[in-house]
């Protein structure tokens, strides 16, 4: 008989409430910054939409042009994540970053000023999508014999939980940010 935390569809629940406050506590930092800063709400939201736009348009294309999947005729592949899964972080990251900051200059304020909480907002997502990538099982680290491996559904011996490793960096980021960001602004 299966335990109820067993059953298939739980840790996709998990993972999901999981990302739901990683994404929640960050507009709620995001939008307790922007008040700080006495930023014009719209325009900061407005440039925290467009990063994310330009986050996933990029780390999506990054994706296909690595994999040389890419045709001209095919563009829809660009938006059809169900078939054609897989997004490269990297260039999705910078993208986003170097929106943000045209965002910055358009709203005549400093890009490293803007950076400071975009920074941490981004810490704080992180931390929480990579305990949902642990809970679901993916993105296992290398097989090991140690106590700390942990067996995950698809593998038949104990890996290496690089998830919680990557969650806990992106957590003690935020906290250090969090405490160093009003501490030392310029």
């Amino acid at each position: 008989m299966q335990l109820w935390w067993q059953l298939p569809f739980i840790p996709a629940i998990v993972s999901g409430i999981l990302i739901t406050i990683g994404l929640v506590g960050s507009g709620y930092y995001f939008w307790r910054k922007t008040y700080e800063e006495h930023f014009d709400l719209i325009e900061a939201y407005d440039g925290l939409l467009y990063s994310a736009l330009a986050g996933f348009l990029a780390s999506r294309l990054a994706y296909i042009l690595m994999r040389g999947e890419w045709d001209l005729v095919a563009v829809g592949k660009l938006f059809n994540v169900w078939q054609y899964p897989g997004m490269w972080a990297p260039a999705g990251l910078v993208a986003a970053f170097a929106v943000f900051a045209w965002t910055a200059r358009r709203m005549k304020r400093q890009v490293f000023e803007v950076w400071d909480y975009y920074a941490l907002i981004v810490a704080w997502f992180l931390g929480w999508y990579w305990l949902s990538r642990f809970v679901v099982g993916a993105a296992a680290g290398v097989s090991t014999s140690l106590p700390i491996g942990v067996l995950f559904p698809q593998r038949v011996d104990p890996a290496h939980p690089v998830q919680l490793y990557a969650a806990v960096v992106y957590l003690l980021l935020f906290r250090y940010l969090w405490w160093v960001e009003p501490r030392y602004r310029f």
